[in-house]
């Protein structure tokens, strides 16, 4: 049985899921152009670089950052939930779900981190790309199959993804996964399972085609296909939308 972080159970029962990423509330219809906003991402990067920089794992200000997650992939019509991520004794962090609206499985599953490993770099503009993602896809394919999930405690042990795969195995579901690693400046690499299909709409400066080959790789380790993407927002944005238009049910 998945367990909740406890100061979120507030927040289950307002979203009110009867079933994975189903909810009993009616279903918000998303607004917005068809495309990214990069306005709009800039925005949100603001909540989290600005009034939320440092959100280490089961602290208050990862839920405060979880909370606003999961309030705008509700926005965008998804109905996410929160799944638990251990930290350690009596802490926890969460992972923010959101699976295709339509209630098909995912084909694929989009991440990002959204708690921060005392580094200090700015992730605002990966979180902004993700919540622009999944609105952007919702409003030019409803009937889109791809999912999104926002990673708590995943900087440094990866303890997201850990129990994101173990949720997939629960769940009975084998989405292929990409994962956003962004920040402003970043060089663009993709490498992974689905590099090769990425890198044939935009050319970028370096690419590892075939399996993924990720060191201690939970997604890999549960027999998942696994991409993982970094590079600055405004230069990978358009080849992740792209590339997820063609993911339909």
């Amino acid at each position: 049985m998945r367990r909740f972080s406890p100061f979120l159970v507030a927040l289950l029962l307002l979203v009110g899921c009867d079933g994975i990423g189903r909810s009993e509330g009616p279903q918000v219809t998303p607004s917005g152009p068809p495309e990214i906003d990069f306005a709009l991402v800039r925005r949100h990067a603001e909540q989290f670089d600005v009034d939320l920089p440092n959100r280490p794992p089961g602290s208050q200000q990862e839920v405060a950052a979880a909370t606003y997650i999961l309030g705008h992939l509700q926005f965008a019509g998804y109905s996410p939930l929160l799944d638990a991520v251990p930290v350690k004794d009596q802490v926890q962090s969460s992972n923010v779900i959101a699976v295709p609206p339509t209630g098909v499985e995912p084909k694929v599953m989009v991440t990002v981190a959204y708690d921060t490993s005392g580094r200090g770099l700015d992730t605002g503009m990966g979180i902004g790309l993700f919540l622009e993602l999944a609105r952007a896809m919702n409003v030019a394919y409803p009937d889109h199959a791809v999912g999104f999930a926002a990673l708590g405690a995943e900087e440094g042990d990866r303890r997201g993804s850990a129990a994101l795969a173990s949720f997939f195995d629960e769940q009975g579901l084998e989405p292929s996964v990409i994962s956003m690693q962004l920040g402003r400046g970043e060089r663009r690499v993709i490498v992974g399972s689905c590099a090769g299909s990425l890198t044939d709409l935009v050319p970028i400066e370096e690419c590892a085609g075939g399996p993924a080959r990720f060191d201690d790789d939970p997604f890999s380790a549960h027999g998942l296909q696994h991409t993982m993407v970094r590079g600055d927002p405004t230069g990978v944005g358009s080849i992740l939308f792209r590339f997820l238009a063609g993911v339909a049910d």
